[in-house]
């Protein structure tokens, strides 16, 4: 999955296509679909035996080697099948966390309750990593890929997610559910966002 500079410019040329396009098509193209952007931005940051939580089609678990991915909804590829908000997994199990465009579609009255496992789960000291785009940034492009984006279309959108979250609303939802945030990162012209957080 790493790319070769030129591999880097046309994708980012190319962004205004990829933003419409399926996974498969950019795939086709021989670009970088946008959902593969998050696993490229977290993959430097996976220790250790990783957690991916909301893991959709599991690439980044995949890619990393070392974990599992889970999920609410029975994505084909997905390790385990679960209530997020009861992990089935032993205290301080797991080096690495990721939540990648997880939060905001975790309906608003679960949040902290998923965050919660999150950190049960976590061992003391280990990384948590969550991308997240901004409401804007969201409603926009899930206008622009409601005819192919699997969320959408497979799993479906209720009415207590959002469809980003304020870099304010992530860092409150980490603080008080006991995670310092160590740095928020850009990718993606800016569009999107990492925030590479420590269980406290």
């Amino acid at each position: 999955m790493a790319r070769s500079p030129l591999r880097l410019l046309l994708d980012r040329l190319a962004f205004p296509l990829l933003a419409v396009v399926s996974s498969e098509r950019a795939r086709r193209l021989g670009l970088t679909p946008i959902d593969d952007e998050r696993v490229l931005a977290c993959l430097p940051h996976c220790q250790g035996l990783l957690l991916d939580v909301g893991c959709g089609p599991n690439h980044l678990v995949r890619r990393h080697g070392r974990g599992a991915g889970v999920d609410v909804f029975p994505w084909p590829d997905i390790d385990m099948l679960c209530d997020t908000r009861r992990l089935p997994f032993p205290d301080g199990s797991f080096d690495t966390v990721a939540m990648l465009a997880v939060l905001n579609h975790i309906e608003r009255p679960d949040r902290d309750a998923v965050l919660g496992e999150v950190r049960r789960v976590l061992r003391p000291g280990g990384r948590l990593l969550v991308t997240m785009i901004d409401p804007l940034v969201g409603q926009v492009t899930h206008w622009l890929r409601r005819t192919h984006d699997p969320d959408q279309l497979q799993r479906g959108m209720h009415h207590d997610e959002d469809p980003g979250l304020w870099a304010s609303q992530v860092k409150e939802l980490l603080r008080r559910n006991g995670f310092l945030v160590e740095e928020r990162r850009r990718f993606v012209y800016g569009l999107n966002n990492l925030y590479l957080a420590q269980r406290r």
